[in-house]
C-alpha cells in the first residue's frame, strides 16, 4: 500500500512552488530585459529625433510590441503551468484517497 505522509506532501508543495518561482524569475528578467534595451533605443531616437529615421523610430517600436506579445505568452504559460501543477497534485492526493477508500482505511 502506498500512503504519502505529510512531509511528504509538504516536500511536493514545495517542489512545486519552486518550480512557479523559476517561471516568475524567467518572466521578470526577460521583462526587464526588454525594458532596458528598448528604453534606452527610444531616449536615443527621441534626443536625437532629427538625424534618426523614421523607419528606424518605426523598427524599435515593432520590436518592443512583439516583445510585449512575448512577455504576455510567457505570462501565459506560466498560468498553465501553475494550474497544471494544481490539477496533478489534486490526482495525486485522489489516488491516494481510493487507495485508502479500497483498503477500509479512509478516516472522517
Amino acid at each position: 500500500m502506498f500512503r504519502t505522509t505529510e512531509k511528504e506532501k509538504l516536500r511536493q508543495q514545495a517542489d512545486a512552488l519552486e518550480r512557479f518561482v523559476g517561471k516568475i524569475n524567467e518572466a521578470i528578467n526577460s521583462i526587464q530585459g526588454i525594458d532596458r534595451q528598448h528604453q534606452s533605443q527610444v531616449e536615443k531616437l527621441g534626443s536625437d529625433w532629427e538625424s534618426q529615421s523614421r523607419d528606424k523610430f518605426e523598427q524599435v517600436s515593432q520590436e518592443a510590441i512583439h516583445h510585449k506579445y512575448k512577455g504576455i505568452g510567457l505570462g501565459n504559460e506560466l498560468i498553465y503551468a501553475i494550474y497544471e501543477e494544481a490539477r496533478l497534485l489534486r490526482e495525486k492526493a485522489g489516488e491516494i484517497e481510493r487507495r485508502e477508500i479500497g483498503n477500509g482505511q479512509n478516516k472522517y
